[in-house]
This record gives structure tokens, C-alpha cells and sequence, in this order.
């Protein structure tokens, strides 16, 4: 984020003692070709299920215990699976009810164990 800031002052100097001349023949360049939206080379579209992965990992790694940063998720057709060792059962009822809200019309299958 630094960089980018420093990279920006030293544009805005750059354009603020540019001459009129100059000016003009930078607004003349044509700007570089679109390139973001072409896939990359051996890349695979993610499904539902992947990206709901990700999406229960990130929310209950927001949660703040570090117990629940080492829940293992799996979804297979319509059941997300959950396992893993928490050190309370609020902790387990927590993972189950955080995973309930993000996952409705999913079965869950929680080998959570309490140690």
C-alpha cells in the first residue's frame, strides 16, 4: 500500500512539471489490451461447493479462537462434514450453528470432538 502511494506522488510530480507538449503526447498512447478477463492456462472454475468451503473456513477463523481455525470441512453432494478437536463444547456449538447459518438447505455431519 506504501508503494502505491509513493508511486502515486511521483506520477502527480511527474504530470504537475509536465509541459503542455507533453501532456498531450501521453493522453495520445493507446491503453494496453484488456487482458484480465481472458482464464489462465490449467485454471478450473470453482464450484459451489469449494467456494462454500472457503466461505465457513474465513467465518470461523473471523470467530477468533484459535481452536476453530483446526475444524477440517468437507461437503459431499448435499452434507458438509465437519471435523476436528475443540477445547469446549461452546466451541462446538459455535463451529455447528456458525456452519447452520451460511450452509441452509445442506445436512451437517459434525464429528467434532470435545477434549
Amino acid at each position: 500500500m506504501e508503494q502505491a502511494s509513493a508511486h502515486s506522488a511521483d506520477s502527480h510530480c511527474a504530470t504537475s512539471s509536465a509541459g503542455p507538449l507533453q501532456t498531450a503526447a501521453a493522453s495520445s498512447v493507446e491503453p494496453a489490451a484488456d487482458t484480465t478477463s481472458e482464464p489462465l492456462a490449467n485454471s478450473q472454475p470453482l464450484d459451489t461447493a469449494q467456494l462454500l468451503v472457503g466461505l465457513i473456513t474465513k467465518r470461523l477463523q473471523a470467530l477468533g479462537y484459535s481452536a476453530l481455525r483446526k475444524i477440517d470441512v468437507n461437503i459431499e453432494q448435499d452434507t458438509i462434514q465437519l471435523s476436528g478437536r475443540v477445547p469446549r463444547y461452546y466451541h462446538r456449538q459455535l463451529v455447528e450453528v456458525t456452519v447452520m447459518k451460511l450452509a441452509s438447505g445442506y445436512y451437517i455431519d459434525s464429528r467434532i470432538e470435545v477434549a
